[in-house]
């Protein structure tokens, strides 16, 4: 019985994965998984050089500069351009921004929800990555990677597609058995900031940060070991 919840689980997985995303009937070119609650494709891109930056507050919370961080970070292992993440005061030399922000009420939903908004403002086009709190906002950026590209030439691009979302579940917890006494529970705020450790003999620290980060793509909000 659990063989055949798992496979049916995997099918439903894969199906997802390759179904074009849709909405109110129209199928549109770029696939976003899970599916938004509200999107819509803007047409047109925003390029990935060296006109484009991130721009950050200075007093932004943590987890809003690991937002900043893990954009900066993909588009250098995946389209090779080194962005500058650069406060509000030193964006005004870039044709391009990405704008990683939380604000209390960037869309619907509770803190975690997130918006992703496209415009066109004084000659440069912005992307803002929006989120209700501070993990709204590091959801929104693994979001915006679904949206990057590469033209036939192999320069980056984001593609302009407004979004809103927000999760349905609202505990989404991964669960680590390690046969040891004890036990931690914690948001992954929690362990990579240290205020919950996993021992180092259980996961080495570089293996633990690769571990958050996949935790935080999969949008888990909870770690439990024991």
């Amino acid at each position: 019985m659990k063989i055949a919840f798992l496979l049916c689980a995997l099918a439903l997985s894969l199906s997802c994965l390759a179904a074009p995303l849709a909405k109110n009937g129209h199928v549109h070119s770029v696939e976003i998984v899970p599916t938004p609650r509200h999107f819509r494709d803007l047409g047109g891109v925003m390029p990935l050089d060296a006109g484009t930056a991130i721009l950050v507050a200075a007093d932004a919370a943590e987890p809003v500069r690991y937002a900043a961080e893990t954009i900066r970070d993909h588009c250098r292992a995946n389209y090779g351009i080194d962005l500058p993440i650069v406060p509000p005061s030193g964006g005004e030399s870039y044709r391009s921004l990405i704008v990683v922000s939380a604000l209390s009420r960037a869309t619907e939903g509770g803190p975690e929800g997130f918006a992703i908004q496209p415009s066109v403002g004084a000659g440069r086009k912005i992307i803002a990555v929006l989120g209700n709190g501070p993990r709204g906002t590091v959801y929104g950026a693994t979001t915006l990677f679904q949206l990057m590209g590469k033209d036939p030439s192999g320069r980056g691009f984001i593609r302009c597609v407004a979004v809103d979302d927000w999760p349905s579940v609202p505990l989404r917890a991964h669960y680590v058995l390690t046969h040891r006494l004890g036990e931690a529970i914690g948001s992954w705020e929690n362990f990579r900031t240290g205020a919950k450790t996993i021992p180092g003999e259980l996961m080495p620290k570089e293996v633990r940060n690769d571990y958050l980060d996949w935790l935080v793509r999969h949008r888990s909000n909870l770690v439990y070991y024991e």
